[in-house]
């Protein structure tokens, strides 16, 4: 047992644009080698974002974690043993055909999307600019998320979805996720017009863009590589959105268990952006340029909201990421658009799973897609605020409240999102309260005059992270179905009774040092 595997590619960064992304060094001496697995979902807390609380609690070493490392160790062991190839674990995959989706000008997996492949579709009922879908999203339906492009009869034009009233997930808690529940989202255009009236009909919302220019839609094919019968059929799959009960203190274990939902579940974990070189350089931390999926660049601590997205299983081994709408200065200007390669420089690069994205306990999550934190009235006589400080009852010593903009128009409040600022711990650090965010300057700014910043929000949603939030990233992380009952590696992974620890082996990360150029 010697499998090692590495990241990095002898070439240099502006030439790395189709290559394998997987470089196995393997172990010289006696025996077989093989990869025994990633631990980022395992060991978490094992990195720090700039500006945030990076406190490792080691919970390797406690029943569960040590219990998912052990199991994972052990079915690779098998597979390693009983197959022609070392490697069970599912991976990137660089095929164009195996997306369905990559636009004309790509090559290779993954890819940009500017079909209609993978776009949500619904009846509906509109209103100014609030769709309502009304009983909620059958399971694993395409779900609406932030970014989309939406279109219907006799509407508006350059509509973009900016808002939704849930986070974009299977969940069917309440207001937790888009299945079997009522709810809405905002549909705006940089003119600002309303969707077409009052209407009622089919709501489509996808990608949009132009071959070998640009999409708001990137499409990531995975390989599963598991062998034997599949009573389930091989799949992608997450340990599910919401599963966790409670609201966790630090330390404390949450309760809940792992069960995924399949396609449609929202998926965290990627990090998008212009820097190939996400992981840094060297001695040399990451440099501002790419970010995690709510907009924070861990080169510099900051929150772009432009650059946001949201990434959701769109098929059974296919991930769509989508960028969130375009705006100025907290004012929408279209929809959101990552830049295809120029004169034959690769422009956009994607990564998963790297060990940053992890350790985010106690500080700030933004919203998946970049959207605002919620209000019901923007006031008037505002003018824009930088970097305000939030009032949180409970921050630990030497810790810091969480920052925000307020982006206005006419002296309304438009936008309410975590701070560009690139110092003074935008993010907050060691926050163990819910926190409350007054503008100042004028007047009727929501019923109360300030909005109350959560702990422990819903998958996808902004809040305080805690244990049993997506501050771990844990159970959106991606892995392969083989553990599933009927499934070959049921035995490695149940839990004894009906359910599982995890639903098969980890997605290997891709990217983490050289982050993979998408194609098109």
């Amino acid at each position: 047992m010697g499998g090692k595997w590495v990241d990095v590619l002898s070439v240099s960064p502006g030439s790395l644009t189709n290559q394998a992304l997987q470089n196995p060094v393997y172990y010289s001496g006696a025996g077989p080698a093989f990869y025994a697995g990633m631990l980022h979902d395992i060991v978490v807390q094992s990195g720090q974002l700039a500006s945030t609380l990076g406190v490792s609690p080691h919970p390797s070493n406690g029943f569960t974690g040590g219990r998912r490392a052990t199991s994972r160790w052990a079915a690779m062991i098998y597979e390693a043993l009983g197959q022609s190839t070392p490697n069970a674990d599912p991976k990137v995959d660089r095929v164009k055909a195996d997306t369905a989706g990559c636009d004309a000008a790509s090559i290779a997996s993954p890819c940009f999307d500017i079909g209609t492949t993978y776009q949500a579709s619904h009846s509906a009922t509109w209103s100014g600019n609030t769709v309502t879908i009304t009983g909620g999203l059958a399971a694993h339906a395409r779900p609406f998320v932030v970014g989309q492009a939406v279109s219907c009869t006799s509407c508006a034009s350059g509509l973009v979805i900016t808002s939704l009233s849930v986070p974009p997930t299977e969940s069917t808690a309440t207001g937790a996720g888009e299945v079997g529940q009522t709810f809405t989202f905002q549909a705006n255009n940089a003119a600002g017009a309303s969707i077409g009236g009052s209407g009622t009909g089919t709501v489509t919302a996808g990608c949009s863009g132009a071959s070998g220019t640009g999409s708001n839609c990137i499409d990531i094919a995975m390989s599963i590589n598991v062998s034997g019968s599949f009573g389930t059929a091989a799949a992608l799959d997450t340990c599910g959105a919401n599963n966790l009960n409670g609201n966790s203190p630090n330390y404390v274990i949450p309760t809940g268990k792992c069960q995924g939902n399949g396609i449609g579940e929202i998926v965290r974990a990627f990090h998008i952006g212009t820097n190939q070189l996400m992981y840094g350089n060297g001695n040399n931390g990451p440099t501002s340029g790419s970010v995690y999926d709510d907009g924070i660049d861990p080169g510099n601590g900051s929150f772009n909201q432009s650059a946001a997205f949201t990434c959701n299983l769109v098929a059974a081994k296919v991930v769509q990421c989508v960028k969130g709408p375009a705006t100025s200065s907290g004012v929408l200007t279209g929809v959101g658009q990552w830049a295809s390669a120029a004169a034959g420089v690769p422009q956009t690069f994607i990564a998963y799973n790297d060990e940053f994205v992890a350790g985010r306990i106690a500080s700030l999550l933004g919203y998946a897609g970049g959207q605002s934190f919620p209000f019901s009235s923007g006031g008037t006589g505002y003018s824009n605020q930088s970097g305000l400080a939030a009032s949180c009852t409970t921050i630990q010593s030497g810790g810091s409240a969480p920052k925000f903009d307020i982006w206005t128009s006419g002296g309304a409040i438009v936008d309410v999102v975590p701070s560009a600022a690139t110092s003074g711990a935008p993010s907050g650090l060691g926050v163990g309260s819910p926190c409350t965010l007054t503008p100042t300057g004028g007047t009727g700014f929501n019923s109360s005059g300030a909005i109350t910043i959560p702990v422990a929000p819903p998958e996808g949603a902004g809040g305080i992270a805690t244990y049993n939030t997506d501050s771990n990233t844990m159970g959106m992380f991606l892995y392969d179905n083989s553990g599933l009952p009927g499934n070959p590696l049921n035995a490695f992974f149940t839990n004894g009774t009906g359910g599982t620890f995890e639903p098969g082996l980890p997605v290997r990360p891709f990217g983490e040092f050289q982050g993979a150029a998408v194609s098109g």
